[in-house]
């Protein structure tokens, strides 16, 4: 009597999963040389060498790894150093989508956003200036030179993109530079602290962070509040009256 056929094999089954591949020792070894080497060409001054000696060092990863984070953020530093905000902003961005717990990538992103939205609203006056939409007294200082009465939606943009800035457009100046100067101890206080633990939020973060938002949240909603008071003179309310200087057309 013969021994029963096994069953045929499935034809469908799919392949089996590509076993990830192990990292070269000498490309790390290679990595970390020239990482040094940017290290000592940046306290040099030496932008344009670290930027390469950066890409050749992003070069030798696959992009998607968490030990390129450092790299895109250093990355980051050279850019913002030479004011390419919306470059250093996508270099920030990167090396904390590949290492989430990297807090210092997070905070820098943070601030590059803040300049990035900061030099987008100087653009957008400037636009509306060349337009005709906006007197120049009435961008130029940002309350010193204002004359007429205040837009509460220009107050409300100008307080949104930097907390103080709506508060000197309406000419008030001393609340102004107290929300202003307020955030940006907050955003120095938030940069100096150590960076946290994965799994772990220092509670002196969360403090700051907690002022900002409220000098930020305060300044948005008070600034078009105060713009809609102001008197066809240009006087905000509790302030003086503005007299005009002679120079007006």
């Amino acid at each position: 009597m013969s021994a029963p056929t096994p069953p045929p094999a499935p034809q469908n089954q799919p392949p089996a999963p590509p076993k990830p591949a192990r990292p070269d020792p000498a490309r790390e070894v290679e990595r970390d040389r020239l990482l040094t080497l940017a290290n000592v060409q940046r306290m040099r001054g030496q932008t344009q060498e670290v930027q390469k000696t950066l890409e050749q060092a992003l070069a030798l990863g696959d992009g998607q790894a968490r030990t390129d984070a450092p790299v895109h953020e250093m990355l980051g530093d050279v850019l913002a150093g030479e004011e390419k905000w919306e470059e250093a902003k996508k270099a920030y961005g990167t090396a904390h989508a590949l290492d989430p717990d990297r807090a210092s990538a997070e905070r820098k992103f943070a601030q590059m956003t803040l300049r990035v939205a900061e030099a987008a609203h100087e653009r957008a006056m400037a636009d509306a200036i060349l337009r005709g939409e906006m007197p120049i007294s009435g961008a130029s200082a940002f309350g010193g030179g204002q004359r007429g009465k205040r837009s509460p939606a220009v107050a409300m943009l100008l307080s949104a993109a930097v907390p103080g800035f709506g508060q000197l457009y309406n000419g008030q100046l001393v609340k102004g530079l107290i929300c202003l100067g307020g955030f940006f101890a907050t955003l120095l206080a938030i940069s100096l602290l150590p960076e946290s633990r994965p799994g772990y939020v220092s509670p002196v973060l969360i403090f700051f962070s907690l002022i900002a938002g409220v000098l930020w949240l305060y300044s948005a909603l008070d600034a078009p509040i105060a713009a809609g008071k102001t008197g066809n003179d240009g006087s905000t309310p509790g302030g003086p009256k503005q007299d005009k200087s002679g120079w007006e057309v």
